[in-house]
């Protein structure tokens, strides 16, 4: 698994069946458009589209193994996992002269 931080904007989400969440975020410094899935039993404030700030997510590949009660089970699928988003504050700068 491969985390990942990058200065980005949300620009789209949509609710999926199971409390999933797909965000489309783009990546600011590379012009890259990057689909995450937040899983449903992650807890975390709602996104405002048009915000701007870090976002962390881990790539996976689909047949990585997870753990889930006492057994490995593998991905089906490969993903962008939503694991953070943290908002840029907006600060006044004021120049003194």
């Amino acid at each position: 698994m491969n985390e990942k931080k990058v200065y980005a904007k949300l620009l789209a989400g949509r609710r999926e069946l199971g409390g999933y969440v797909k965000y489309v975020f783009q990546d600011l410094n590379t012009g890259k458009y990057i689909l995450c899935t937040k899983f449903p039993n992650w807890n975390s404030e709602p996104i405002k589209l048009g915000t701007i700030g870090y976002l962390r997510y881990e790539k996976i590949s689909a047949g990585e193994l997870y753990s889930i009660r006492n057994d490995c089970v593998p991905y089906k699928y490969t993903i962008d996992k939503f694991i953070s988003f943290e908002r840029e504050e907006k600060r006044n700068s004021i120049i003194f002269i």
